[in-house]
């Protein structure tokens, strides 16, 4: 069951969405705190609408349709009125690490979004790390007799349900877009490869 929605974060979601509205697709959190309260603010409000970037995402998303992404602070000094050239450059623009948060909100409206696409990379990498890494502790749990075949059979099942995009679009569809013989990233790395 979901948790209860901080109303404090939708009224600030709904304020968010006005502002993409009136063309400001980058925003951080001194930004958003200022539009929604219509005055200038203490920092410990910044820093309470800062902790709460995430969570306004998820309602952009689910209750206005947003395709939104977190930014870190080196967007904002960095990249702001130049956006970066290489997904290198574009990396540096989401939270990403340790000691590396969200400070603001991004607003995708170009296709061709460096740093959109290294934000979906990054989340990716992370979930299908993930999936690996358990998918290998069920394996060996099997080979070592600490869990039964028709057991991590359902618990890989459900785990490769869960993993299939909701769009009508299939990954193998997308996937015939490549080049023939052209690998994706992770696939260059691979050394089986």
């Amino acid at each position: 069951m979901p948790r209860p929605r901080d109303k404090d974060v939708v009224a600030l979601a709904k304020a968010v969405d006005t502002m993409f509205d009136l063309g400001l697709t980058n925003v951080n959190a001194q930004e958003i705190a200022d539009f929604h309260f219509k005055v200038p603010l203490a920092n410990d409000f910044y820093e309470l609408v800062r902790r709460r970037l995430g969570r306004i995402r998820d309602i952009l998303a689910e209750d206005y349709g947003r395709e939104v992404i977190l930014l870190s602070d080196t967007f904002f000094r960095r990249f702001r009125n130049n956006p970066p050239i290489n997904d290198e450059m574009a990396r540096t623009c989401i939270p990403m690490g340790n000691g590396n948060r969200a400070e603001g909100l991004r607003l995708q409206t170009d296709h061709d979004d460096l740093i959109w696409k290294a934000s979906i990379e990054a989340n990716m990498a992370t979930g299908s790390g993930k999936l690996r890494s358990t998918s290998n502790r069920v394996v060996a749990a099997v080979a070592n007799g600490k869990l039964a075949n028709p057991e991590a059979a359902h618990i890989l099942q459900h785990a490769q349900e869960r993993s299939q995009p909701d769009n009508a679009l299939p990954p193998q569809q997308i996937m015939g877009f490549l080049e023939p013989g052209e690998n994706t990233e992770e696939e260059s790395r691979d050394p089986r490869n």
